[in-house]
């Protein structure tokens, strides 16, 4: 017997039912074997009541209402893949005029060997699916020297958890790298962050400097310690401590200047032009001496 949902149970039957009974002394107007003729409830031989206020939800319901939600999740992906491609076309674009203003070369294709030719530096190799993108390429002028310059945008992702728990991140940050005229000791120059802290206070410690707001504000790794202490005089650590910037690092022969946080404006890009400039300008003269011979 089906459920019907009326209102206080079924001691509101006897009412319900008398609405359907003509009045007494009629023949016929008793249950099955005494007359009363069908009042709606299958299997008793009650055909065809009805009683106001009733109803029985189709049984295909819920699955009628499963198209639309794949429909609206159809339109959101194309929603949201309109927004990343409206966004990608006016980077490329921005990138386009910001290459053109510069004199510089620009590619907007992937480029998936970024990651191989500048694998010393740990940026360029996070996660997988690396690319670099909206790649500007020229020369600089450093140390009275033409030097090649390659800036744009890179991307990573990192895959995490497995099965129904597993995710994917993208990650976009831009970069500015510059070749020198010679090869170097390698030197790390960071914003030292809570983490430098913690390693500094087991033993893990990096180079500390004669300026105590120096070695509280920044982290300085070298292989090479009288050239980091060469690099960090007064002058350049007063430049750095006024120009707080992303992380300076060289090795193998480049200069890579980068947070790997965050894509930079068309503006930033040229900051950090002026930026390895001011830099290059406040390496002591007998290094650059010494290198060059």
């Amino acid at each position: 017997m089906p459920h019907i949902p009326v209102s206080g149970g079924f001691s509101a039957a006897p009412w319900i039912w008398a609405q359907h009974l003509p009045g007494p002394g009629f023949p016929g107007t008793g249950f099955p074997g005494t007359g009363f003729p069908g009042t709606g409830f299958p299997g008793t031989g009650f055909p065809d009541a009805s009683f106001p206020g009733t109803s029985f939800p189709a049984s295909g319901s819920t699955t009628s209402f499963m198209p639309v939600v794949v429909i609206a999740g159809i339109v959101l992906l194309a929603v949201f893949g309109y927004i990343g491609y409206a966004l990608e076309k006016k980077r490329r674009e921005e990138m386009s005029a910001l290459a053109e203003e510069l004199g510089l070369t620009f590619d907007p294709n992937a480029d998936s060997s970024h990651d191989d030719r500048y694998a010393q530096f740990d940026i360029f190799r996070r996660g997988h699916s690396r690319v670099a993108k909206n790649t500007l390429t020229g020369t600089i002028e450093l140390f009275d020297r033409t030097c090649r310059l390659v800036t744009g945008d890179f991307r990573y992702k990192v895959t995490s958890g497995s099965g129904k728990n597993r995710s994917t991140r993208t990650y976009n940050f831009s970069y500015l790298i510059v070749h020198p005229p010679w090869d170097t000791p390698p030197l790390l120059i960071r914003p030292e962050g809570v983490w430098d802290k913690i390693k500094g206070a087991v033993g893990f410690d990096d180079i500390d400097f004669e300026s105590d707001e120096f070695s509280r504000k920044f982290y300085v790794q070298s292989s090479d310690r009288k050239f980091a202490y060469d690099m960090l005089h007064p002058r350049m650590m007063e430049f750095l401590l006024e120009h707080p910037t992303a992380t300076i690092d060289i090795e193998n022969g480049a200069l890579c200047l980068s947070n790997g946080l965050e894509r930079w404006t068309p503006d930033r890009f040229k900051s950090a032009i002026v930026f390895v400039h001011q830099f290059c300008e406040r390496w002591p003269r007998h290094l650059v001496k010494e290198f060059e011979s």
